[in-house]
């Protein structure tokens, strides 16, 4: 029996690590985050003794378990525009307290634009941008709400509070603290921008929600074949509830245009190795097959985006995820290699290609994928990207100089010239470049992530700690948590 219990217990630890570790890898960073930081609180005040301190290392081991992917994360966030002195972005709002009445009436604020078809509902009003629906909006539904009124009332009645009832209710709070106003004095104390939005906090906050519910669900299973034919029907009647709410947000994608193959080959053979811009929002299909100059991203490095700063002026110090190519200057457009537009809006400082409800425009002058930077028009750079992580251009020059690709710089590319490893520059701000000696010569630029040996090392080091940890697990040692019964009179 000793035995057996203590391989339960080095099971639990190691499914309670690598658990911490799926959770790392398969969901939102801010997510994620939360998660650990609820499971973290929740296993230390309720379990005792040595194996509170033994579940915390494993859940410590776990998520360094995933290290491979947390370090060039971390590192990569660390060259983004997440630590720029920006503009506090538009998506990164706290929730106002007026809208936590959207948790029981999710629309009486109105919709934001896209979901206007689902219904005579009134357009989205009284905030500033539609973020603060999109990051505000958490219906839970009714049943959660009537959960936590009925277990008041059971607990009264016993004159008992369970515990973990007070521990969970007291996270909650605390998540629904942070998630208003008052949360921005905590944020404010991070650098950058690491947590986006404290208004996500709602996370745990439905959360907790959702943990009422299923006490409300347990209690009520224990009153016979009544409660089992109640919880049928009070199951059924929250299951409708959410999808009355939630079928308004599950809407086929809409294919606003369609081309012939023979224009969609044009766009490929006039763009070339060039980039293009093209609208984020049209179902092209098109729209990720090329490079495109405009972006819908969370972490941007932060080169590119401060030579964008300096050629669109009007941007100030915005703090943006989403940039539509078409809305760039032309010498921008051209500064970034873009060679066609692809838009709704009208261009008039641009030549057009095509006429229709989609236009298409020429960038005129737009800089070469791979060019000298002394002699921008010498002819002699064959430019070829035979993987996205390898470049390789062949060149022949009398008296060489230095090459400039636009590619964002980044600490992960190399270059050997003719197989020799030669030194990566950072030209214009944000491009690639490689100093070449006179002659023919064949460059290969090729780019290994930042920080991914070193995660790897965490990564096998946490996997032995883990396992290390399971096999010194006490003799004696069973997993024992404070009494749920134990309760506040």
């Amino acid at each position: 029996a000793l035995r057996q219990g203590r391989t339960k217990v080095r099971l639990r630890l190691l499914s309670l690590g690598v658990g911490c570790g799926v959770i790392c890898l398969a969901g939102h960073p801010q997510l994620t985050i939360y998660a650990l930081v609820v499971a973290g609180v929740y296993g230390a005040c309720r379990l005792v003794g040595a194996i509170r301190w033994r579940a915390l290392a494993a859940m410590a081991c776990g998520t360094a378990l995933a290290g491979f992917v947390l370090v060039p994360m971390v590192q990569l966030i660390g060259r983004s525009t997440r630590v720029m002195p920006l503009d506090r972005a538009d998506n990164d709002i706290a929730m106002p307290v007026a809208r936590l009445a959207a948790m029981l009436f999710p629309f009486r604020d109105g919709v934001p634009p896209g979901l206007e078809s689902s219904g005579s509902l009134p357009p989205f009003s009284g905030y500033t941008h539609t973020a603060y629906f999109w990051d505000t909006v958490n219906y839970v539904g009714w049943l959660p709400v009537v959960a936590i009124v009925v277990m008041l009332i059971v607990a009264v009645r016993r004159r008992q509070v369970p515990a973990v009832g007070v521990l969970l209710a007291a996270i909650t709070v605390a998540a629904l603290l942070l998630a208003l106003p008052t949360g921005e004095l905590v944020s404010r104390l991070l650098p950058g921008t690491m947590l986006r939005s404290p208004a996500r906090w709602m996370y745990v906050v439905t959360f907790g929600l959702a943990l009422a519910a299923g006490a409300l669900v347990a209690h009520v299973r224990g009153l016979g074949a009544s409660g089992a034919l109640l919880t049928v029907l009070m199951l059924a009647g929250h299951g409708w509830d959410l999808w009355r709410h939630n079928r308004l947000f599950l809407q086929p994608p809409i294919h606003s245009w369609r081309w012939t193959p023979r224009i969609e080959e044009m766009i490929i053979r006039m763009t070339g190795n060039q980039r293009v811009a093209i609208d984020i929002e049209e179902m092209l299909a098109l729209n990720r097959m090329l490079d495109d100059v405009g972006f819908f991203d969370s972490i941007i490095l932060a080169n590119p985006y401060r030579a964008l700063l300096r050629m669109e002026p009007r941007l100030g110090r915005q703090n943006i995820q989403q940039l539509n190519g078409s809305q760039l200057r032309p010498e921008t457009l051209a500064h970034f290699g873009a060679r066609l537009v692809v838009t709704r809006d009208n261009r008039p400082d641009l030549p057009k290609v095509l006429d229709g409800v989609l236009k298409i425009y020429q960038v005129p002058g737009a800089t070469a994928r791979a060019s000298w930077v002394d002699y921008p028009l010498r002819p002699g750079i064959e430019y070829r990207r035979p993987h996205p992580d390898q470049i390789e251009l062949s060149l022949t020059s009398e008296t060489g100089g230095r090459v400039q690709v636009l590619e964002a710089f980044d600490p992960g590319w190399s270059a050997r010239i003719d197989g020799q490893p030669a030194p990566v520059e950072m030209l214009r701000g944000f491009a690639l470049g490689v100093t070449v000696p006179p002659g023919k010569h064949e460059v290969v630029f090729r780019y290994h992530t930042p920080g991914k040996s070193l995660g790897i090392i965490v990564s096998l080091t946490a996997a032995g700690a883990l396992g290390l940890l399971c096999l010194t697990t006490a003799p004696a040692g069973t997993p024992r948590v404070q009494q749920a019964s134990s309760g506040v009179a």
